[in-house]
């Protein structure tokens, strides 16, 4: 969405006006299309967003004001959805990935070894199982309320007012929420329910590749050239003739 909107001629070259009047010693910085799968993209696309937060605040401020009712009521929406825990996610996830796009750099190298890979990614696990501590959470936080700072945002919501009980359910004792889910508000609150759970789920990467798969696999990344000579289509007629299937799945 931010990015699409960027992306029209009008507010490129005034967002483009914008970073080199607030920054005028710094690289011009131009907004990435988001990706689903690469996770180089993504680092990219939120280091951009991180780095060129000002600029994207006072020209979505600019053309809030513009007599264009169309491009004016979308910078308000996105004006709206640019909040503090938009700017938390950003500067954490942009943390993160900054290693995994080290990662998926050196994977997509055409003369990598598997050895080598391997290495890499247990590394790279092992630096992320590293930063899931209060520490770096801290640093995060600090980070993220400097940028609010920045543009005048608040870090945090202020607290919501307390909601009348549905007249259906007055006179019954309710045990749970209903039709609502937990807010997130305070620092631990965010590490607890942000920071550690996307610090665990790349890391659970390490148990989708056993010692067993990796071994075999490694034996055909001993030598490089060897495996390069190999006629894949030979090896799977020879399996598909003592299996009687030509489907080979990797345990």
């Amino acid at each position: 969405m931010l990015y699409n909107f960027f992306s029209g001629s009008v507010i490129h070259k005034l967002f483009i006006e914008k970073q080199q009047e607030l920054e005028p010693t710094k690289r011009v910085v131009e907004l990435k299309r988001l990706s689903d799968t690469r996770w180089s993209c993504q680092h990219s696309t939120l280091w951009a967003i991180k780095r060129a937060l000002p600029a994207i605040s006072a020209t979505l401020a600019d053309v809030s004001d513009q007599s264009n009712a169309h491009r004016a009521t979308e910078a308000k929406s996105l004006i709206g959805l640019i909040d503090g825990q938009f700017v938390l996610h950003v500067t954490m996830l942009e943390s993160i990935f900054s290693l995994t796009k080290t990662l998926s750099d050196h994977l997509q190298a055409t003369d990598l070894e598997l050895a080598s890979a391997t290495d890499l990614v247990y590394s790279v696990v092992d630096t992320l199982n590293e930063k899931r501590n209060v520490e770096t959470w801290n640093a995060i936080w600090e980070c993220a309320s400097d940028q609010c700072a920045s543009v005048g945002i608040e870090m945090q919501r202020p607290q919501p007012r307390r909601k009348a009980q549905p007249r259906h359910l007055q006179g019954f004792v309710v045990n749970s929420q209903t039709g609502s889910r937990e807010r997130l508000e305070t620092s631990d609150d965010y590490r607890n329910h942000c920071f550690f759970p996307v610090i665990d789920r790349l890391t659970y990467l390490r148990n989708r590749s056993g010692d067993a798969r990796t071994s075999n696999l490694g034996l055909l990344a001993i030598s490089s050239r060897r495996t390069k000579e190999l006629d894949v289509n030979a090896v799977i007629d020879c399996f598909a003739a003592n299996h009687n299937n030509r489907r080979i799945v990797l345990l």
